[in-house]
């Protein structure tokens, strides 16, 4: 047989100006802050006959006109949770700017005993929600970060095997820190399809915590439907679920509403830094303080190289929320432009009365002390 090999490589390159609002409460001060947010992702494939490599580097320096603001919203908060080791994430930094770097991935696949086996740094995703996935443990993006392109990747040892045309069992092993196993995952998930209706069934196992979850993806006359439900054992004995529907209202216009319980969290703001510690928060994928969450989302595509949508996280227990706004512009084939705006509702932080000389504060609401963002946006393929 003649041998078949292909080499790919492409790039992206992004750019997000921030401007972000005075912030003046117990937790925070800080005045009007404007940044420079960046990314530059190289993305090297190689496919030869059964076997399969995968690189792909990402640095993002971000500069501030403030001093000493690191943080950034196009970044995940922590990539290093489910990775046996990583290069030094800011290798630069100075008082007005940082540079991240990310080995996103490395993986070596190939095709065994009629499945697949991926071997290295990739990327793994379960869930059928749209928005919040209780199944999806292993890096998920917070609702509010705003380069979500590519899943972060972990170290993994992954197995999937086809049962049939729409049926697989996926089974793997994601690393910690050192690969200690009390800080790494394991998984099983089989997934089917019955009588037109996609099923997935979980079983996990990351820490000290026990998954079992199962989610539905099926239609509903018009609408298309899902239900995801997990429920975890370990340090703290919770359910998560999600349940949604999405309709084509127009031709150019896509509406969604989904609703999320979060057992892990609080109906209480004044817990919720107290929820950080937990396992749920550092291993086990959840992002969200509160309980019960209402996300309703709507996309129109106003012309074939003008798009927006509207998204909103409600928190229901503390009457708090986050909006998204987007507008983005398809300048020629391979460059972007977009504006958008992150607006955020709720209670402030307040001072609890307490017999200290000095006052504690404690988040009045989920949403509250996080100021609002207006941003530009370009992005560039090739």
């Amino acid at each position: 047989n003649e041998l078949q090999a292909e080499t790919s490589f492409s790039f992206y390159s992004k750019s997000w100006l921030i401007r972000t609002q005075s912030v003046h409460h117990g937790l925070a001060e800080q005045p009007v802050t404007l940044t420079s947010q960046n990314s530059l992702r190289l993305m090297w494939d190689h496919f030869e006959d059964d076997v399969s490599l995968q690189l792909h580097y990402e640095v993002s320096p971000v500069y501030s006109d403030q001093p000493n603001q690191s943080l950034s919203n196009t970044l995940a908060a922590d990539n290093q949770v489910y990775r046996i080791s990583d290069p030094v994430r800011a290798p630069v930094s100075g008082r007005h700017h940082v540079v991240y770097q990310n080995l996103d991935r490395l993986n070596l696949r190939w095709s065994v005993g009629g499945g697949d086996l991926t071997i290295g740094r990739q990327a793994i995703a379960f869930g059928a929600a749209r928005m919040v996935n209780p199944t999806d443990v292993f890096l998920p993006f917070d609702v509010k970060i705003l380069n979500t392109e590519y899943k972060t990747g972990v170290d993994a040892l992954r197995y999937q095997y086809p049962l049939g045309t729409l049926s697989e069992l996926d089974i793997g092993y994601v690393a910690g820190p050192h690969a200690k196993w009390n800080d790494s995952g394991a998984y099983v998930q089989l997934k089917t399809s019955i009588a037109g209706r996609d099923w997935s069934f979980n079983l996990m196992r990351y820490g000290s915590e026990t998954l079992v979850g199962a989610g539905l993806e099926t239609s509903l006359g018009d609408f298309g439907a899902w239900f995801e439900l997990t429920h975890v054992e370990g340090q703290h004995n919770y359910a998560r679920a999600s349940a949604g529907v999405d309709y084509g209202l127009t031709d150019n216009a896509f509406a969604m509403l989904e609703y999320h319980y979060n057992g892990a969290g609080t109906t209480d703001s004044r817990d919720y830094f107290s929820l950080l510690s937990t396992t749920a928060w550092q291993k086990g994928g959840v992002f969200l303080f509160g309980r019960h969450y209402l996300m309703p989302s709507l996309s129109v595509q106003l012309s074939p190289l003008l798009s927006s949508s509207l998204s909103l996280v409600w928190n229901l227990d503390d009457d708090s929320s986050y909006t998204s706004w987007g507008l983005d512009y398809n300048a020629r084939e391979d460059l972007y432009l977009g504006v958008g705006y992150q607006f955020f509702h709720g209670d402030p932080p307040r001072s609890l009365n307490t017999n200290l000389p000095v006052g504690i504060n404690v988040p009045g609401s989920e949403y509250g002390a996080s100021p609002d963002n207006f941003y530009v946006r370009l992005a560039w393929y090739f």
